[in-house]
């Protein structure tokens, strides 16, 4: 009995921790990381209609790092207006 009350309070706790924390996705391009945090998206589609060649709604993964380089998508990342994209840039000692 107190190792089912042990697992049932282990499963209560990982359910809060995902309701509290935010959902992260990651698309790593060469030293950058795009973040995207979907609870902030509000759909605006500028990250799509600026540069389609990486950020593809209908299609998963949605973001292809591939389809630009890495001034450009840094370029529209930067231009959210929610804040819902993001980057990381990683530092030589991270690689």
């Amino acid at each position: 009995m107190i190792s089912t009350s042990i697992a049932l309070a282990r499963e209560l706790f990982s359910l809060l921790l995902i309701k509290n924390n935010r959902m992260t996705k990651h698309y790593k391009k060469e030293d950058i990381t795009v973040v995207w945090q979907p609870d902030l998206c509000i759909h605006s589609a500028i990250c799509a209609r600026g540069l389609n060649s990486v950020f593809k709604p209908r299609e998963k993964p949605w973001i292809n790092p591939e389809g630009a380089t890495k001034d450009e998508i840094v370029s529209q990342v930067l231009k959210c207006p929610s804040k819902a994209l993001s980057i990381l840039e990683m530092k030589e000692s991270e690689e």
